[in-house]
């Protein structure tokens, strides 16, 4: 016999009181001083004042973290994302019983997967999660799973089967806040040789968020690191920019520069050590509205066009000469008339085609604005020379597009 119970947990609710929570922040306890800021965030919507007033209590960090989230929370509204937690608990369901349990929350938008519901996960699961975030269950959820969370993309995640790797997945530790979830970041390591004397080594991390549906970032930039000890207890040293480093490369590569969400510290001979404490701060841009725009057609030489005020939308087939290059499929070009190109780098865009593919799936894409370039092609993934190909999206000359993107 299956069993559920999934409660939600008011973080309002019990005896809490704004000078509690503030008491609960301390060093030794991160995952307890940020959820105890969670709550504070959301006490602020009708006791602004009082919190404001009991923040200068706190250490200098969590002081910042807490005035940062007051104010990121006014400015974003709704896309903030919620804050009450949850409990869930169940024996003998599917991954797939779970996953629309979390479904049903407000805020909580999941897509799956048809196949993976039919022929993955068949197994039954007993779960215990108590006073977690929504996200934080689905996390944990897929951790047991072979699953993982992909990215907000149209205001919904999605769950993403692993596959079968040649070594078994092993869960990192994760942080979590609100509707916030990063892994634990493994090294990748960087030698560089001096020819004057003893090769040195970079300890490389990569700092990877996923996020809940509510708040989708576009762009991390800014990644700082506020404070970083070893376990002696000193401070780790920062590397330097490097400008050796072969450009072009993924951060897989380990010829690669560290990139921008990436933190380098030299560390002299590769040896196993610990971080004991790394604090760092990211600035996230968040799309405030979606602009849509409806194409009448595809074909002829100069395709189809919209355009308003703030952007000319372009969908036309390849010219004769360009096929050898780039394929059949549709070209998308987007011209901002008064952003410039580098501020919508990385923003999501939506293409609907109406009609089937050649497996009758209805036709679409996804891809971000490269953000470079008089005019850019963002379908597809870029050339090493910085061109990009469109991606095939099987559309039907003839037939109209929508075209979704901020």
């Amino acid at each position: 016999m299956a069993f559920a119970l999934l409660a939600i947990v008011l973080a309002q609710a019990g005896d809490s009181t704004v000078r509690s929570l503030v008491d609960a922040i301390n060093e030794s306890d991160p995952a307890a001083s940020f959820r105890a800021i969670s709550d504070l965030v959301d006490l602020a919507d009708t006791r602004r004042e009082e919190v404001e007033k009991e923040a200068s209590r706190l250490p200098a960090f969590y002081r910042e973290v807490l005035r940062s989230e007051l104010k990121t929370k006014r400015e974003l509204g709704e896309r903030f994302g919620r804050g009450a937690r949850i409990d869930l608990k169940g024996e003998n369901r599917r991954l797939w019983n779970y996953v629309d349990d979390l479904n049903r929350l407000p805020g909580m938008k999941i897509d799956v997967n048809p196949y993976y519901r039919e022929n993955l996960s068949k197994e039954s699961l007993d779960v215990e999660l108590k006073n977690v975030w929504p996200l934080e269950a689905l996390v944990r959820l897929g951790d047991r799973t072979n699953f993982y969370v992909g990215g907000a993309w149209d205001s919904q995640v999605s769950l993403v089967h692993r596959g079968q790797p040649l070594f078994p997945y092993k869960p990192p530790p994760w942080f979590f806040y609100r509707n916030i979830a990063i892994p634990q970041p493994a090294p990748r390591w960087r030698k560089l040789i001096d020819f004057s004397g003893s090769p040195r080594w970079r300890a490389i991390f990569r700092i990877s968020p996923t996020l809940g549906p509510e708040t989708q970032v576009v762009m991390w930039k800014d990644l700082k690191v506020i404070e970083a000890l070893g376990e002696d207890g000193k401070e780790l040293k920062r590397a330097a920019p490097e400008e050796t480093a072969i450009p072009g490369y993924e951060w897989t590569s380990p010829s690669g520069a560290p990139e921008e969400m990436e933190i380098a510290f030299d560390v002299g001979e590769r040896k196993e050590s610990k971080i004991v404490k790394l604090r760092c701060s990211v600035v996230g841009r968040v799309p405030k509205e979606w602009r849509r725009y409806v194409l009448e057609k595809l074909d002829g030489p100069d395709g189809g066009k919209v355009e308003d005020d703030e952007f000319e939308v372009t969908v036309r087939d390849p010219s004769p000469e360009d096929v050898p290059f780039v394929g059949q499929a549709p070209q998308l070009r987007i011209r901002p008339k008064r952003i410039p190109h580098a501020e919508l780098a990385k923003v999501p865009v939506t293409v609907m085609l109406p009609g089937v593919d050649l497996v009758g799936i209805a036709a679409s894409g996804k891809a971000k604005h490269r953000g470079a370039g008089e005019t850019a092609v963002v379908l597809g993934s870029p050339h090493p020379d910085g061109a990009s190909r469109p991606a095939d999206l099987h559309g039907v000359p003839g037939h109209s597009a929508e075209v979704k993107g901020t």
